[in-house]
């Protein structure tokens, strides 16, 4: 067994007292507190805008905390849509998207919501808006992208059929998409050309970020 000098132990010591543990505590010191939202259904989607926390998730449920999440009331239902993402628009408004193509808009931090048909009915999973840019996308292949002069989404040709779960809209015309079996797209031109990148990895890819 190799042996140290008392020195070096004692420096070693001095070093995870000063640096290391208070760097530790930092990490520590957050915690989570489970919280009762006042319904059993699973909420899938959060954002926080104009300081009001949105949520939504199981049968359209659409809820919103104005006391950073220790009150939820539920302001609206779609029956019909099951959410799977909320998004706030540089405008403040809130985008959700869900199954069967579903699509809603709130302009007052979620209080109130209209629905608007994409002309899409298959399940939508991610949305992101990023200045003039905008995409979202779902099962079989599906992306939509954004307008800024038209103020509209539009359907794309993405050239796979594999669901896509994930996007990232880099804000100059350009964007990420991931999906299911590791298919990975880059996108160019506001979302009117996509390069395949191929399966990169085995697994479905559920997020993407750079």
């Amino acid at each position: 067994m190799r042996r140290y000098p008392l020195k070096t132990i004692l420096a070693i010591v001095t070093l995870f007292t000063l640096i290391i543990l208070p760097f530790l505590s930092v990490f520590a010191a957050g915690s989570w507190v489970e919280q009762d939202v006042g319904t059993l259904q699973s909420l899938r989607a959060i954002a926080k805008t104009d300081g009001t926390l949105v949520a939504g998730g199981n049968t359209g449920y659409l809820m919103r905390s104005q006391d950073d999440g220790a009150t939820w009331l539920r302001v609206d239902q779609f029956a019909s849509s099951w959410w799977q993402d909320l998004e706030v628009e540089p405008d403040n408004d809130v985008i959700a998207v869900g199954d069967g193509g579903s699509y809603a808009v709130s302009s007052n931090a979620g209080a109130t919501w209209t629905s608007f048909s994409l002309g899409v009915s298959v399940n939508l999973f991610d949305v992101e808006r990023n200045g003039s840019y905008g995409y979202i996308v779902g099962d079989s292949g599906t992306a939509l992208y954004y307008s800024s002069n038209a103020n509209n989404w539009y359907t794309a040709t993405t050239g796979v059929t594999d669901a896509l779960y994930a996007v990232q809209d880099m804000g100059d015309g350009t964007a990420w998409m991931a999906g299911a079996g590791g298919r990975l797209l880059r996108v160019s031109q506001s979302g009117l050309s996509f390069a395949n990148l191929g399966r990169v990895v085995v697994d479905n890819i559920r997020g993407v970020y750079f």
